[in-house]
């Protein structure tokens, strides 16, 4: 009994010799015969003579079934405008493209165009990690865990000129809360444990100013020398002692264990992909500016996939529903032109608000533009309030 044409072609890997001498034997004796041979139809031994005739060895090959149309199909005109739009944010994926870029397209969509046009990256290789969000939220509340980190901007590759260029800052000190994601930057241009005093006062003393018990927040660092101080002294560092004037609890990670600090560490992730890779600078004024728009737009209106799809001021009013609004607006500063003051001063800045006025509800300082027309997907409108006066020194402190 002899084997069926499709059941023999159905099932095997190359398939052009055997078509080849299916049209051999046709040629030489007839398509009858051949069919017969080949138990097929002699409807399929004339389509691949035919096709043979045409298109020689090529002809052999498989077709593809593929569609010649498709209607509901991405139109080349919206597919090169996912293509800017990767260009400009080369470090931002289908999920963000779509919600920071505001493209009205699907993620899945997004991700076709990237891959048809060789403009995914090569993923890494992945670990899969503890899930801790809810054990976070069992263990701590809203501002119960802060962790303070630096970032070194000198190792951006796009920011790196302008750093040089325009003489910007070199470092950023973040202080982030665990639970509700709400950030808080500021800038220097040198990394010890002065600045980072400075920088806790400036944190821990706008909380407490919208009345945000500092007593219960717990304080996490690494084991850098800007936190903890030369490692041979025993007494604590500027940065410790600012710490425990406002008595917070203080929270060392173990050495060389990044992970503890996963939440700044993330933001930092962020903040190079969102401003810092793909924002260009004029000047510092500008940067500051940019610096203060994105701090505004990432606590108050940026979504956070990992938080439920919720922004961080939504959260901190979901915990304290009478709380001030500008609790998460505040403004990043450059601790170097504090630095002579909070030594003289006896390690105590101006009193508090510092550069600082009162915009509002959210929906009075904050505007919506399509990214794509120009710069980040929110922009903040200051009402003639200088976001970085050029005149910030220590004999004329902003405010």
């Amino acid at each position: 009994m002899q084997i069926p044409y499709y059941s023999i072609i159905k099932d095997m890997k190359t398939k052009f010799d055997f078509r080849y001498h299916l049209v051999q034997y046709a040629k030489s004796h007839s398509v009858s015969q051949a069919a017969r041979e080949f138990s097929t139809t002699r409807k399929t031994v004339r389509k691949w003579i035919s096709r043979f005739e045409k298109l020689a060895l090529r002809g052999l090959n498989d077709r593809s079934k593929a569609p010649h149309h498709i209607p509901h199909k991405t139109k080349e005109l919206d597919e090169n405008r996912i293509h800017l739009a990767r260009e400009k944010y080369p470090q931002w994926g289908p999920k963000r493209l779509r919600d920071l870029a505001k493209l009205p397209y699907g993620s899945s969509a997004i991700y076709r165009v990237l891959k048809a046009r060789g403009l995914c990256h090569k993923k890494k290789k992945y670990q899969k990690k503890r899930d801790l969000r809810e054990w976070k939220k069992k263990h701590f509340s809203v501002f119960g865990k802060i962790q303070i980190d630096v970032k070194y901007l000198k190792d951006i590759p796009e920011f790196f000129p302008s750093m040089i260029r325009l003489n910007l800052p070199r470092f950023e000190y973040t202080g982030r809360c665990i639970i509700s994601g709400a950030t808080f930057v500021a800038y220097a241009n040198a990394n010890n444990s002065t600045h980072a005093a400075i920088f806790a006062q400036y944190l821990f003393q706008h909380l407490r100013y919208y009345n945000v018990d500092t007593s219960t927040i717990q304080c996490q660092y690494d084991n850098g020398s800007e936190f903890i101080g030369h490692p041979s002294k025993k007494e604590l560092s500027l940065f410790q002692k600012q710490v425990d004037s406002f008595r917070l609890l203080h929270s060392r990670i173990p050495p060389a264990r990044p992970t503890f600090n996963s939440d700044v560490e993330s933001f930092h992730r962020i903040v190079e992909q969102e401003l810092y890779s793909c924002e260009s600078f004029e000047n510092q004024s500008q940067f500051f500016a940019k610096a203060y728009s994105y701090s505004l737009f990432y606590n108050y209106v940026r979504p956070n996939s990992g938080k439920e799809n919720l922004a961080p001021w939504q959260i901190v009013k979901k915990a304290f529903p009478d709380i001030d609004p500008n609790v998460l607006n505040l403004q990043p500063i450059f601790l170097d032109a504090l630095v002579t003051h909070f030594i003289e001063g006896g390690y105590h800045l101006p009193k508090f608000p510092i550069g600082q006025k009162n915009f509002g509800q959210k929906n009075q300082f904050f505007s919506k533009r399509n990214s794509l027309g120009g710069g980040m997907a929110i922009s903040c409108r200051l009402q003639g309030y200088a976001v970085y006066p050029a005149d910030l020194s220590v004999n004329n402190p902003p405010g």
